[in-house]
C-alpha cells in the first residue's frame, strides 16, 4: 500500500486549492473548506442538479495496491453519495473508472 496520500491538497491545507465541483443546472453548486470535528473538510452544497468534486489528478502506477478513505457527513440521514476513482486518457468520454462502476455509501 502507497503509505502516502496521493490527492494533491488532499488535507485541505491550501484551503481547496485544486478541488472543483461542477453540475449541469442552475444554480451552480457550491464548495468550500469548512471546519469538522476531525478538521478541515470540504464542503459541497448541491446545486440545481446532481453535481460532481473532483480533485487535481495525480500519477498511479500499474501493478500497485492502493487504498482509498474518506468520511463523509450529509445533512440527511440515508442520504446516498455515490463516488469514483477515475483516470483520464481512457473510455469513451476521456475518463475510465478504476473501481468498476460507481460506488455508494450513505450519510
Amino acid at each position: 500500500m502507497s503509505p502516502t496520500n496521493l490527492v494533491p491538497n488532499g488535507t485541505l491545507a491550501a484551503g481547496i486549492t485544486g478541488w472543483t465541483s461542477w453540475n449541469e443546472t442552475s444554480p451552480l453548486g457550491t464548495l468550500s473548506r469548512g471546519a469538522c470535528s476531525v478538521g478541515p473538510c470540504l464542503e459541497y452544497r448541491v446545486g440545481g442538479s446532481r453535481g460532481l468534486v473532483s480533485s487535481e489528478n495525480f500519477a498511479i502506477v500499474k501493478d500497485r495496491w492502493y487504498r482509498v478513505s474518506f468520511d463523509i457527513r450529509t445533512e440527511t440521514a440515508s442520504q446516498v453519495v455515490r463516488w469514483m476513482v477515475r483516470r483520464g486518457g481512457g473510455g469513451a468520454d476521456l475518463y475510465e473508472s478504476l473501481v468498476g462502476s460507481e460506488q455508494k455509501v450513505y450519510g
